[in-house]
């Protein structure tokens, strides 16, 4: 998680240092569970998809959107209207291919749980292709903290289940 932010924080020109705390679990869901261990299969499965996961925030896919968003806030600080509607589109496709990803880990994700925190990740990323996220970012200092919001709501409902 403090990789993926990093790397995306470096691709809009953040300083990387001011995005290196990983955030808070706020799921509010215990550490512990009543409900019966999942089979060893199912946990091997479990840990397989949550490797994929990971490996799908790695750093060319969170290069590739910061990028994106650096390009955007330039072409906001030039006034290229033209320039900042592509650019919200490329990063719209981006969003819609990294949800497409998470949500092909759900379809193969055996244990129930892992499932249903895969599909609401692939929800949570569809849900940021309005990319309101970024309405009041004007320059990158402007975008540490909707970043960080954003990226933690991608995260945090599969955080326990991959032990993120």
């Amino acid at each position: 998680m403090r990789r993926a932010i990093i790397v995306l924080a470096l691709g809009t020109a953040l300083v990387s240092s001011a995005c290196t705390n990983k955030p808070a679990d706020t799921s509010g869901t215990p550490t512990t569970s009543a409900a019966a261990t999942p089979s060893a299969s199912a946990a091997a499965n479990t840990d397989e998809v949550c490797a994929s996961f990971e490996k799908l925030f790695g750093e060319d896919r969170m290069q590739t959107i910061g990028t994106r968003i650096g390009e955007l806030i330039v072409y906001r600080q030039a006034g290229n209207t033209t320039q900042v509607t592509q650019t919200e589109e490329r990063i719209r496709a981006e969003l819609q291919k990294v949800s497409d990803e998470v949500a092909a880990l759900a379809t193969v994700a055996t244990d129930s749980d892992a499932k249903e925190r895969f599909g609401d990740v692939a929800a949570n990323i569809v849900a940021s292709k309005d990319l309101k996220f970024l309405a009041g970012v004007k320059k990158p200092e402007d975008l540490e903290k909707p970043l960080t919001t954003e990226l933690a709501t991608w995260v945090v409902p599969i955080a326990a289940t991959c032990k993120l």
